[in-house]
């Protein structure tokens, strides 16, 4: 099977220890399960990691797929966090153009998508591939944003990545990556449940097309950012029967990161 692992990650710039420092304690629990996950690519010898981000380029109508820029004659992405207060972290990697266009040509007729080049990476994509790409020195990655289209426009992406990806002969990773809510310190009210246990549930139920289900509305008042990157992984796991494995859940800072993956049979 060509889809080797797909999960959830969190992306607060505390993760990176240039940023963090001894901060980072606060997220031993997420941390490792980053070095879990990264463990994971490492056995099954990923050749290709998609990272699904709220924060990559987006167009409206429609959703983006990033192809990097060109820079001594090859394509790459580069990540560095100087926004952040980081001068000196630069990281680079390659982008996967054969199946960045495989996709192009598949959703064609399908579902709206438009191809950008843009060598850096959002924050979200760039913390989450610097700690899931460790020893991984020949893997390449593809940037996919969301869009402002409905949660079926997304869950329907991910059924067509599925088509896709199950005719690859190469070993793919998929991780949708964002925080749940912004608002866990809150005492909320009987119309504003708490976002993250519902999800939470939901997902260790199951039950992804209860998720589907929930009023934008509710996700906005929550500013949860895995939102649609999380509809296009439930609709790509459509046809498997799958079980969340929850790693870790941590809310340090007001703030829910959930990290885990699905297990799929």
């Amino acid at each position: 099977m060509p889809i080797v692992l797909t999960g959830i990650v969190p992306h607060p710039p505390i993760l990176l220890e240039s940023i963090g420092k001894e901060h980072r304690d606060k997220l031993k629990s997420t941390l490792a399960s980053f070095q879990e996950l990264n463990q994971e690519l490492l056995k099954n010898k990923v050749d290709t990691i998609i990272v699904i981000s709220s924060h990559a380029p987006q167009i409206s109508r429609s959703f983006v797929l990033n192809l990097g820029k060109l820079e001594n004659n090859e394509m790459i992405y580069q990540a560095d966090f100087e926004d952040l207060g980081d001068f000196k972290t630069k990281f680079t990697w390659k982008p996967d153009i054969y199946l960045s266009y495989k996709i192009k040509s598949y959703l064609e007729t399908r579902a709206p998508l438009q191809l950008v080049n843009q060598d850096k990476l959002d924050h979200g994509s760039a913390i989450s591939l610097t700690l899931l790409s460790a020893g991984l020195e020949d893997c390449q990655v593809l940037s996919l944003s969301p869009s402002d289209l409905d949660g079926e426009a997304h869950w329907q992406l991910g059924r067509l990545l599925k088509e896709i990806f199950s005719n690859e002969d190469k070993n793919i990773a998929i991780f949708a990556t964002g925080d749940l809510s912004h608002r866990v310190d809150e005492t909320l009210n009987t119309e504003q449940l708490n976002f993250d246990t519902q999800l939470l549930r939901y997902l260790e139920q199951g039950q992804g097309q209860e998720i589907a289900k929930w009023d934008l509305e509710f996700v906005k008042q929550h500013s949860a950012c895995i939102y649609q990157p999380l509809l296009i992984m439930l609709g790509l796991l459509e046809d498997y029967q799958w079980k969340f494995i929850k790693l870790s859940y941590e809310a340090p800072f007001g703030v829910g990161y959930l990290s885990g993956y699905f297990k799929l049979h």
